[in-house]
């Protein structure tokens, strides 16, 4: 379905103060939304006081300030002049007031206005969080509330459009009852606020709660403002849009012929509300099953956001998918398929170059709302078109090339600069500075460009990024290696998968239920979150493709089994039978659901490699029930990726030597006894690190003893940090350079963050500023002091190391690969921590783990690799069935706590 959500941007009329006629003057038809009229009038006032005060003056200064804002709002920047006039502002007023002054803060605000109008969203936002910050210094009785309120609001507009939708609506909550105090509550500026704050709870999907907002709001204008005025159009767009999604698109269309007869009036047919207010009505009759004519205004509104925004933005990729949509609703089957793919291109080339502008947290969140049908997809129609019967090759090319996005970015940036060569350095600089330029061209549309004009200058910001790509990949192996693997698709991955092997593909979507040649049933139905399975054999144009279902079904069965997991984890050994009867039985229906309908198409193969999605992430596939047994006894090999073109990846070298070996931490500073078969893990309260408490592990340190051992018989160095010598200091410093890592302590995640085993996917990893600060491992010194994080060793402070070269990363600790999920991305812990900083292969644990078994399964691990040459993926199925074994002879209970809470992700080799 279509998914655009129209927000109503009016923070520039809340600027105004009373700074004289002329100010009053342009910010009353900036209110009024004669938008021509106040910039040119802003123009003839700043010419007027750069000659009668001087350049340098304050009458300049409030006159840039008037000019910025008339500017934000007249549509798009017109160009680089423009964009100047914010950096002369800024330099002026923090001569003239001060940097930290509440003028700064006026102006600050207007600027990341204009910044983000021209989405330069990095600039704009950290503009916006410095005019935050002085507001925030500033005791309330010393500011005017008015600008402070409009501070709040202009900030919550740009959270929400990043699609941060809890930070924005904090902050628009935070403004409404400043607006009531000063304007009252029936003022044209409170309405603004309850518009804006129905838009925000529309992004989660709270559709009664901005139905309440938008009505609340259309009866302050009524008796505020004409019936055609503009604020009145874009409350009516809003409105209809949630009409559409509750299932009245009948009544939405008549709101928006209205909203849109009012937009071509007041701004023109070539205007970003006129075009958002077509798009909504385009989908209420889609909703409504009139198809020719949603097509009809879809049309339009593509060709005029061809020449307001240019060919390369996510507004026209967003137009064709909701063409895509259109045709695949109505049952034109063939074209549907062949638009949703090509909007799906023209969606990730725009996105590519919108991440490498963005931090990783503002770029998931993006990546993620695309996903989950925030931002219309491509993928998404591709991938409920290949539920409903048609051939998932499209779906499954789309899919490959979008998965872990963000995940390549950041390992790009991580290790983009080679340490010791200027030349190398030099290269990466001018990369960057290409990569840049196309970025901001892209995002910033055609501006005071003709056509002709912007495709010329997209397409030598193209070259110049080109050429720049290929003499960085000419000096820069990891670079060569980062161009090839993001051109693998559907082909490449087919001829990569051994012929004795299946790849299998989960994904998490929000389904439309399409049916092939045919119009929909119930075409104003939402989307529903599904599961699909794609599996794909050596050399396959087309994967097998299986629809699995409702995925709150499937979550909530995830759900069950590790809760048998955890119950025994609770009370080790107290009813052994019965509790594995109970955990077979809730595995044997996940299995039933998710595994049995894909096993005749794997038909033959000796290996699996599993890409999960969602709750799938935390599902140990080795240990799903097998008649009296377990998959890992008779089923295929399996192995784990974090995308599917890691498959079609050359093998990295293993450069590292040696083996560092972390083992026993004294995390009171001295070791303590503790009693033997300890669980290896902690969870605590979001942010609670004080709450951590780490008992002592001698198990470890005959663990460590053990794999010792077998490592000196291949003849390979090793260096151990153990009790009061594993600090985190000495293991930054000794790991660099290493083949293995062995990590045998505590390990942590912070489930009151981000829940990585609930029976959601989480749709807002931003839950926390950082996601990689959720989990860590423990080591010594973590309990001591009114510091506990000297001991706490953070994802985040990971995957900042350099450990290029590393083969293994084997977390011998509980609950190593959980971490927040984002969609389409995997999951965020210590297992994309390790794989950041340069980690081959990272074995990690999905439960908590005891210290017997674990020595046990390691000493399996490292002779089947070490000793016997196994690949990764077969070492680990060794050791995991040599586990069972020792406890089926030795009588004890075969709970897959105690053998299958490991796998290894990456390199399987």
């Amino acid at each position: 379905m279509i998914r655009r959500v129209a927000i109503f941007l009016a923070a520039a009329a809340l600027a105004c103060g009373q700074e004289g006629p002329d100010n009053d003057a342009i910010h009353k038809l900036i209110r009024d939304g004669h938008f021509a009229d106040a910039e040119a009038m802003a123009r003839h006032e700043l010419a007027d006081a750069e000659a009668s005060a001087g350049p340098d003056s304050k009458a300049v200064a409030k006159a840039l300030r008037s000019l910025l804002d008339a500017c934000v709002d007249a549509d798009r920047v017109k160009d680089a002049k423009d964009l100047a006039l914010a950096d002369r502002a800024l330099t002026l007023t923090a001569e003239l007031y001060g940097a930290n002054s509440l003028e700064m803060a006026r102006v600050l605000r207007s600027a990341a206005e204009l910044a983000w109008r021209d989405e330069d969203l990095a600039k704009a936002s950290d503009l916006m969080r410095r005019g935050v910050r002085i507001h925030e210094d500033t005791p309330e009785a010393n500011d005017s509330l008015s600008e402070r309120a409009a501070t709040w609001n202009d900030m919550a507009m740009m959270l929400v459009h990043a699609f941060d939708y809890e930070g924005g609506i904090k902050y628009y909550e935070r403004a409404l009852p400043l607006h009531m105090k000063v304007e009252g509550p029936d003022s044209p500026e409170v309405a603004t606020i309850l518009n804006n704050l129905g838009t925000a709870l529309v992004g989660k999907r709270d559709f009664a709660g901005a139905k309440v907002r938008f009505e609340e709001t259309l009866r302050i204008l009524e008796k505020s403002v004409a019936p055609d005025h503009h604020m009145v159009a874009s409350t009516l767009n809003n409105l209809a849009y949630v009409l559409t999604q509750t299932g009245k698109p009948a009544e939405a269309a008549t709101l928006l012929r209205k909203a849109v007869e009012i937009d071509e009036t007041h701004y023109g047919k070539i205007h970003r509300q006129t075009i958002a207010a077509m798009g909504n009505l385009a989908g209420a009759l889609m909703a409504s099953g009139q198809y020719d004519a949603a097509a009809e205004y879809n049309e339009r509104v593509s060709a005029a956001s061809l020449v307001l925004y240019g060919p390369l933005s996510r507004r026209t990729a967003n137009i064709a998918a909701s063409q895509a949509t259109i045709l695949a609703m109505s049952g034109k089957t063939t074209q549907a398929v062949e638009l949703a793919a090509s909007a799906e291109e023209k969606s990730r080339a725009f996105d590519l170059i919108t991440i490498r502008t963005l931090p990783e947290r503002e770029a998931l969140l993006r990546m993620d709302a695309k996903a989950a049908g925030d931002r219309l997809s491509g993928l998404n129609t591709l991938l409920s078109l290949a539920a409903a019967g048609t051939p998932g090759g499209p779906a499954m090319d789309a899919l490959i090339r979008s998965r872990a996005l963000v995940f390549d970015e950041i390992a790009a940036r991580h290790r983009v600069v080679e340490n010791g060569d200027a030349e190398v350095t030099r290269l990466a600089a001018e990369l960057a500075a290409a990569r840049e330029a196309l970025a901001h061209l892209a995002v910033g549309g055609p501006k005071s460009m003709t056509a002709a004009q912007y495709q010329a200058a997209l397409d030598r910001a193209r070259e110049n990024k080109y050429q720049a790509e290929r003499m960085f990949a000419e000096k820069s192996l990891p670079f060569r290696r980062e161009l090839a693997s993001r051109q693998i698709g559907l082909s490449g991955v087919a001829a990569a998968v051994p012929e004795d092997a299946a790849l299998v593909s989960f994904v998490r979507y929000p389904r439309t239920a399409f049916r092939i040649g045919a119009p929909a049933e119930n075409p104003a139905a939402l989307p529903v979150y599904s599961y699909l399975a794609l599996v794909l054999r050596n050399g396959q144009s087309q994967p097998a493709v299986v629809d699995l279902g409702d995925a709150a079904a499937v979550d909530e069965m995830v759900a069950e089994v590790r809760r048998k997991i955890a119950q025994e984890a609770r009370d080790p050994g107290r009813s052994p039978r019965q509790s594995e009867d109970a955990y077979r039985r809730a595995a044997g229906r996940l299995r039933a659901r998710i595994w049995d309908p894909l096993v005749p198409h794997w038909t033959g193969a000796k290996r699996l490699f599993i890409v999960p999605d969602g709750a799938l992430h935390t599902v140990s596939f080795a240990a799903l029930p097998v008649g009296s047994g377990y998959q890992v006894e008779s089923g295929p090999v399996i192995h784990y990726l974090l995308a599917e073109r890691d498959i079609a990846a050359a093998a990295l070298a293993v450069t590292g030597s040696g083996m560092l070996m972390v083992a026993n931490p004294a995390f009171d500073g001295r070791l303590l006894a503790s009693a033997a078969g300890r669980l290896r893990g902690e969870m605590a309260a979001c942010g609670a690190y004080r709450s951590l408490h780490f008992d002592s592990l001698p198990g470890t340190a005959r663990e460590a003893l053990s794999v010792s051992d077998i490592w000196r018989k291949t003849g390979g160095a090793e260096s151990s940090l153990v009790g009061a010598r594993a600090l985190k200091s000495s293991f930054v410093e000794q790991a660099v350079g290493k083949r293995v890592l062995h990590m045998a302590t505590h390990g942590f995640f912070l489930d009151g963050c981000a829940k990585a085993t609930g029976a959601t996917a989480q749709r807002n990893p931003g839950a926390a500023d950082n996601p990689l600060l959720l989990s860590g491992l423990a080591l010594a010194g973590a309990n001591e002091g009114t510091q506990p994080d000297e001991g706490i060793l953070t994802a985040e402070e990971i995957a900042s190391m350099n450990l290029d070269g590393l083969e293994w990363a084997v977390l011998s600790a509980c609950d190593t690969g959980l971490g927040a999920i984002q969609a389409g991305e995997g999951v965020f812990g210590l297992r994309r921590a390790f794989q950041l900083a340069g980690a081959r292969t990272v074995i990690m644990s999905l439960w908590p783990v005891d210290d017997e078994s674990t020595r046990l399964w390691m000493r399996e691990l490292y002779r089947a690799r070490f000793l016997r040459g196994a690949a990764t993926s077969e070492a680990v199925r060794a050791a995991t069935l040599a586990v069972l074994a020792h406890r089926r002879s030795a009588h004890l209970g075969t709970h897959p706590l105690y053998w299958a809470g490991f796998l290894a992700v990456g390199e399987w080799r």
